[in-house]
């Protein structure tokens, strides 16, 4: 998803001149950090608080290392306190050489990844997750690529664009894994958007996401904000509209269905991506 968004930003400014390479990566450098951090900071704050446990869909949905014991709490959390710390050093780097913004969406990147599981915040458990990680990997993580090439946030209309359809489908990746924990979050007292609406509105609400981000990018396509080539994207339709089905089967949501919509969001990242490479290359 990091990939993805980063991609997309840096792609989208391309429009307005060439890409420096060098800056693109170094720019996914500072977002794998953040991302990497904030990952190993939620793995550790739910072990300890007694969210990740053997018997979690989570955890039984794939490698846990603290669970598992093949990890310490301690190394875990260093790890995360690592990662940031490049984070700031990479994001403070690209301030200085490239503007001021990109300091501050790396404070906020660490601040939000810190407080997304722990601290008082804990917004993940207060049902901002999902909106939390639209604003993350969508507008922020978007534009801040764009605005590493470019320096400005004027034409910028392409990458907000892109940066929305994003976001979307990264908050339905998250909503499938709260549907599926669904259960025990309720049982645990944690408030997420499938626990406050109920199964059947928290799948509906998935639908809409996944409908939204086709339907946006049709029309952003039929404004002329987008390339032709973004219909592209329409060709993981079939791959969404199986998650869907999958979310509304009688047997329960499956425990693989939060993959299954990073898979989806993926490919339809990707086709994206290509189709603005596509668009820049037939344009120069």
């Amino acid at each position: 998803m990091t990939v993805v968004s980063v991609a997309l930003g840096t792609l989208a400014a391309g429009a307005q001149g060439r890409i420096a390479w060098g800056l693109a990566f170094v720019t996914l450098a500072g977002t794998l950090c953040l991302h990497a951090a904030t990952n190993l900071a939620n793995d550790y704050y739910d072990f300890l608080g007694g969210i990740d446990r053997p018997d979690s869909p989570g955890v039984r949905s794939r490698r846990h290392p603290l669970v598992e014991r093949t990890l310490l709490p301690g190394q875990v959390i260093s790890g995360a306190k690592i990662f940031w710390i490049a984070a700031i050093f990479i994001g403070t780097g690209l301030g200085v050489t490239r503007g001021w913004l990109l300091i501050a969406l790396t404070a906020i990147g660490v601040l939000v990844g810190y407080f997304y599981s722990a601290g008082p915040l804990r917004l993940k458990g207060r049902a901002l997750g999902e909106l939390t990680a639209f604003l993350m990997w969508g507008p922020l993580m978007v534009l801040g690529a764009y605005f590493v090439q470019t320096m400005t946030l004027r034409a910028s209309q392409q990458a907000l664009a892109l940066s929305v359809v994003q976001g979307l489908w990264v908050a339905l990746v998250l909503l499938a894994n709260n549907i599926r924990d669904g259960k025990v979050d309720a049982e645990l007292r944690i408030s997420t958007p499938a626990t406050l609406l109920g199964n059947g509105l928290a799948r509906a609400l998935a639908v809409a996401l996944g409908a939204c981000a086709y339907l946006l990018t049709a029309l952003e396509t039929l404004l002329g904000v987008l390339s032709p080539w973004a219909l592209l994207a329409a060709l993981s339709i079939p791959m969404a509209v199986r998650l869907f089905i999958s979310l509304f089967n009688g047997r329960g949501v499956p425990g693989n269905a939060p993959a299954s919509a990073a898979r989806a969001a993926l490919v339809f990242g990707l086709l994206l991506i290509v189709s603005q490479a596509l668009s820049l290359s037939l344009r120069s």
